[in-house]
């Protein structure tokens, strides 16, 4: 790609400058921190997985993938969740607590319900962080977790994490972030070529955003600009502290 090498030293290989690239990325010096999100971004991928939910028809295994795509968007821009949270939804809670939940009597909600170890906690818990069941931006989050956990028991799951990886013959684990940056990347790469003006080729994708903190981020800046008052945006966005 334009390089002529005169060498046969190591440290010269098309390899190597791909690593030192790699090295100076994870250590700071070079600097590219995610992209905020925006509603207008989030809504249009909602668009295209709702098109995708109905192309599948039966193709359970396939629906399945768009349900998974869509909680990413609620988990991390409804739910404002850190990207290393989101893998910690626990499919058998969120099925346990469904019905008392969105059928309360006076506050109808979305159970989403993590798994796992917290800061500032001691061993495996459980935490609730109810969410509402369509926002007023028109985010259906009952919808799309209700086709989760039907995708799910359609394929005959029905605990474990919600963000799977299983291989033949060994143990079902959480996914790795690198595996929801897949969804997430596939589904705005879709958004940033049909509708170019909501989100400009000129944004690098792959490397400009990631679940790790683009969701959440656009989400603080929305609930900012809608003069959603402190203490409510952090008992959504802390909700670790405001438990304790």
């Amino acid at each position: 790609r334009g390089i002529t090498t005169f060498t046969g030293s190591p440290t010269y290989s098309f390899w190597f400058r791909h690593f030192m690239t790699g090295c100076h990325r994870r250590m700071g010096d070079t600097w590219i921190p995610d992209r905020a999100i925006g509603l207008e971004e989030v809504l249009h991928s909602f668009i295209l997985l709702e098109e995708d939910w109905e192309r599948f028809g039966d193709d359970w295994v396939m629906k399945l993938q768009v349900a998974l795509t869509a909680m990413v968007f609620v988990g991390g821009f409804s739910g404002a969740l850190r990207g290393e949270e989101l893998p910690k939804m626990e499919l058998g809670a969120i099925r346990k607590y469904w019905d008392e939940a969105v059928h309360h009597p006076s506050t109808p909600h979305v159970p989403m319900v993590l798994s796992g170890r917290f800061k500032m906690t001691e061993g495996e818990r459980l935490f609730f962080l109810p969410l509402a069941c369509c926002s007023s931006s028109g985010v259906e989050i009952r919808l799309w977790m209700q086709r989760l956990l039907e995708a799910y028991s359609a394929l005959g799951v029905s605990s474990g994490p919600v963000f799977r990886v299983s291989h033949k013959g060994k143990k079902v684990r959480q996914s790795a972030l690198g595996d929801l940056d897949l969804l997430f990347h596939g589904i705005l790469q879709r958004v940033q070529e049909r509708w170019p003006r909501v989100l400009p080729p000129s944004v690098r994708v792959q490397d400009e955003t990631s679940v790790r903190r683009s969701l959440r981020r656009g989400s603080t800046t929305e609930a900012s600009n809608r003069g959603i008052p402190k203490e409510v945006v952090e008992a959504n966005q802390r909700w670790g502290k405001h438990q304790r």
